[in-house]
């Protein structure tokens, strides 16, 4: 793949020193990215992000916030902002932090409310999915035909939805193991998707919901 460079995020505590020896000893480059606290290290990780694309001062760009500790929203948004990034040039992805005009992901009672804000927010995680799904037309002007599924309950395999769906022009829903939520099978019909990737295995996604999806799928291309 031709991997040059490695970047660990967290500090010591999150990724041990010995991940670090290991992956110099195989002569990659390796740069710790982290702070005291998830939050430094998230905040650190978009600065170095921008750096790396060479944009301009984080200050001027457009924020969007979620709680620091309710990673299902992050999941959701996270697609969301790097398709924002593309057609605007300019978004900045962080832990709340209560900016003026942010563009917030979640509820009030995840998120405080914000002066001028702009907030996607259902009344659970897979309903603030879906809004913010919604926000691709409202927002970006982009049709969604595409679905990225994910365990909406335990966060590992979602990790890696966000690049994914980025590059497949796909929205991140959440579901739970073995029941569809009524908010994302709604978004489905409505909007006619016909192609979903899920994001795990039956652990994470079971083969029954995997069977129901099928048949969703199957009635929105009749």
């Amino acid at each position: 793949m031709g991997v040059k460079t490695v970047f660990l995020l967290g500090g010591e505590e999150a990724v041990a020193p010995a991940v670090m020896d290991t992956l110099q000893e195989a002569d990659y480059r390796v740069v710790r990215v982290g702070g005291k606290n998830r939050m430094e290290t998230a905040e650190r990780s978009s600065e170095l992000a921008a750096e790396l694309r060479g944009d301009e001062a984080v200050n001027d760009k457009i924020r969007f916030e979620v709680n620091r500790n309710v990673y299902a929203d992050a999941l959701a948004g996270g697609a969301f902002v790097a398709m924002h990034r593309e057609k605007f040039g300019s978004s900045y992805f962080v832990p709340y932090v209560g900016k003026d005009g942010s563009i917030v992901f979640g509820g009030t009672e995840v998120v405080p409310s914000i002066p001028n804000e702009i907030r996607l927010a259902g009344n659970n995680r897979y309903a603030t999915a879906v809004e913010i799904a919604k926000a691709y037309k409202t927002m970006l002007d982009k049709e969604i035909k595409r679905v990225v599924l994910v365990n909406g309950e335990n966060f590992p395999d979602g990790l890696a939805a966000t690049p994914f769906a980025f590059r497949k022009d796909a929205v991140v829903l959440l579901t739970k193991q073995n029941e569809l939520p009524m908010a994302v099978d709604a978004y489905l019909r409505e909007h006619a998707i016909q192609e979903v990737w899920l994001i795990g295995g039956p652990e994470a996604i079971t083969e029954d919901q995997q069977n129901y999806l099928a048949w969703v799928l199957k009635d929105n291309m009749d």
